[in-house]
Order: C-alpha cells, then structure tokens, then sequence
C-alpha cells in the first residue's frame, strides 16, 4: 500500500484541528489563529494545503458526510431482514465515545452555521434528507402499511433525538438523558403501531448509491 503523501497527511491534521476546535468552539468561534494553535502550524501552511476559510469549512463538511455514509453503510448492514425497530433503537441510542460525540457536535456546528456558508448548505441538506431516507427504507420493514409521511416524521423526530442527546448530555445527567430519549424513540415508533403488518419473509436492507449520494 503506497504511503500517504505530506500533503494528504497536513490536510488531515488540519482537519483534525478543525474539527477539536468546531467541536468545542463552533464554526464561527473558530479562527485561523486557533486552528494553527491546535495543529501547532503556521498559518500560513493552512493555506497552502487547504485553500481560505470557506475551503477549509467545505473540506470539513466534505470529510463529515464521507464519514457519515460509511457509516450508514454500517448501520443498514447491521439490521436484521425483520423486527428492526429494537436493533435500530440500539444502534441509534447507545453511550458513544469521545470521538463519535465531537463528530456529531461538528455536524451541529455545520448545520448551525449553513446559512453563512452556502457552499455547505445544499451538501447538509442532502446529508439530511439521505440519513431520512436510509432510517425510512429500516422503519418499513416492521411498519410498511404506514404511509410515507407518517415515516418521514417519525424518522426525522429519532435524527433529532440522537442529536438533543449529545447537547443535553453536556448540561450532565448523560445516562438518564440517554435512557429517556431512547424511550421517546420507542414511543414515536409506537405511534405507527396503528399501521403494522407481518413484513414480507424477502425483505432485505441494502445500501444504494441513490440514498448514500
């Protein structure tokens, strides 16, 4: 396997920092001054592997999303043919490491700062409306009498449990926090009860280029 070049590995590194710094400080919170700090490089050399501020948010959401859906792919090939409301609970809810908890506080900091970077925006947006998707294609497998819009609230109302989460977790009580939003996940999931039927014995779930575009 060919090395790395210098390049790629200073790009990463600064991303690195970036993402420490967003994590704690917000998009907008964070300088160039504070990124050199925690990269302990020149400012200059964020330039010239990187490009200007506006790059180095794009390289980040960028790096974001790519994570992301591989994530995705993990999550879709984790889940049983059926019965995938308690796997997808368990997956969801979980008490994630330091890691996984910066990266989901870079992804608030990029929604919360999209409206300033609309090189972003259009990329979020996408990256919302495909994890939508993805949780909609697993919810129809117990639920698949339910109709669209009952799965796409119900969907968007777990994204944004798991995300409240991580923000609630912060002000301490993390595991009861935990506990409580995954039982409001169980609750939104039971408001579709209405709709259920016996899923079909072929019901695969697989990852397409269509909903990790």
């Amino acid at each position: 396997m060919a090395r790395p070049s210098v390049k790629a590995e200073r790009t990463e590194e600064i991303l690195d920092a970036f993402e420490r710094c967003v994590a704690r400080l917000g998009v907008e919170g964070t300088t160039l001054e504070r990124i050199a700090e925690e990269s302990g490089l020149r400012r200059s050399l964020l330039r010239y592997h990187i490009g200007n501020r506006a790059e180095m948010v794009q390289a980040l959401a960028d790096r974001y999303i790519k994570s992301s859906r591989t994530e995705a792919c993990k999550m879709l090939a984790s889940m049983p043919e059926s019965e995938t409301s308690s796997p997808l609970l368990d997956y969801l809810f979980i008490d994630i490491d330091e890691d996984q908890r910066r990266k989901i506080l870079v992804a608030e900091a990029l929604v919360s700062g999209a409206d300033l970077y609309p090189e972003i925006k259009q990329r979020m947006n996408e990256w919302y409306s495909n994890f939508v998707m993805i949780l909609c294609r697993i919810i129809n497998v117990d639920y698949p009498d339910a109709d669209a819009t009952a799965q796409r609230e119900v969907a968007w109302g777990l994204i944004s449990l798991v995300f409240n989460v991580q923000m609630m977790a912060a002000l301490g009580g993390g595991d009861s926090v935990l506990k409580d939003s995954r039982r409001a996940a169980e609750r939104l999931l039971l408001s579709l009860n209405g709709h259920r039927s016996k899923p079909e014995p072929e019901a695969k779930l697989e990852a397409s280029e269509e909903l990790l575009a």
